[in-house]
């Protein structure tokens, strides 16, 4: 039975990727794994690794900055909602407590770009870069995340975006919405 569950959602992810290639008109496959990748890549910074809530926005502000690095958000603004939304889709009545809570070190950083340094599915991602942006956003984090999360809820687009972030949910326990 576990054998035919795993195939079906292996099928769905598959539909998915069809549909998000075919209604945003990019390789929606290679962003499905890079949400995949990234969604989670927030509970690196220390806060989060005692306090898990919240880490969903520190894992969106992270992936908005490497998908600016490789290749620019247009057209990716599902992908960052998908991340920012897997596990609650009401932002709003979190987003304030979520930014009083972001609390972000160079160390912090550092250990992030570490865990991303290895992993091949970044390939071409510049991560030096990467550092100096998010390290160039610490100062002023709070309002870059603002601009950041206007960016992707002014984008029509984004409504994909739950989609996404159900397949970022199937990926964690096997369901699928």
């Amino acid at each position: 039975m576990h054998v035919y569950e795993v195939m079906k959602a292996n099928h769905r992810a598959l539909e998915l990727g069809a549909r998000l290639s075919r209604e945003l008109g990019i390789n929606a496959y290679k962003w499905l794994a890079l949400s995949g990748y990234l969604h989670d890549i927030g509970m690196g910074i220390r806060v989060f690794q005692c306090y898990y809530d919240g880490h969903e926005l520190a894992s969106f502000w992270i992936a908005y900055r490497a998908f600016q690095v490789l290749d620019g958000i247009k057209g990716l603004e599902p992908f960052l909602y998908g991340i920012l939304t897997h596990h609650t889709e009401n932002i709003d009545r979190h987003f304030v407590q979520w930014l009083k809570r972001l609390s972000v070190s160079v160390d912090d950083v550092d250990y992030v770009i570490g865990l991303l340094r290895p992993l091949k599915a970044l390939e071409g991602l510049d991560i030096d870069y990467l550092r100096d942006w998010l390290l160039n956003d610490l100062d002023r984090l709070w309002i870059a995340l603002r601009h950041m999360v206007r960016d992707v809820y002014n984008n029509p687009g984004y409504r994909l975006g739950s989609l996404i972030a159900g397949a970022i949910r199937m990926a964690h326990d096997g369901s699928y919405p």
